[in-house]
């Protein structure tokens, strides 16, 4: 029931766009063994690909680029710091996730 009057609110404020409320853990924890393990495979694999890697960096290159060269306001500077948060974050899980996966095939 939380769920689903956080999506009305949300969607109230911000139209049509759907923010996924339920957490990924939970979601995580609910999935049968092999699946988890489907998952967990699909993570590491992603993570440990050139693309992930070479993407990852040319993104973090094109935010320090904006930061350094063009003259910003207070909120973008801020907008641009807390995406390089969103980043270090995301890899951070994603390589736990891989770990993960690396110690379930062991």
């Amino acid at each position: 029931m939380k769920i689903w009057a956080s999506n009305k609110i949300f969607q109230i404020y911000f139209g049509g766009f759907y923010y996924p409320f339920e957490d990924a853990d939970e979601k995580f924890l609910q999935m049968p063994k092999d699946e988890k393990i489907i998952y967990l495979s699909s993570v590491h694999k992603w993570t440990e690909s050139q693309a992930y890697k070479n993407e990852s960096q040319s993104l973090i290159r094109h935010i320090y680029g904006e930061l350094a060269t063009k003259p910003l306001d207070q909120l973008q500077i801020t907008a641009y710091r807390l995406s390089l948060m969103f980043i270090r974050d995301y890899d951070k899980r994603m390589r736990d996730m891989s770990n993960k996966y690396k110690e379930l095939i062991k």
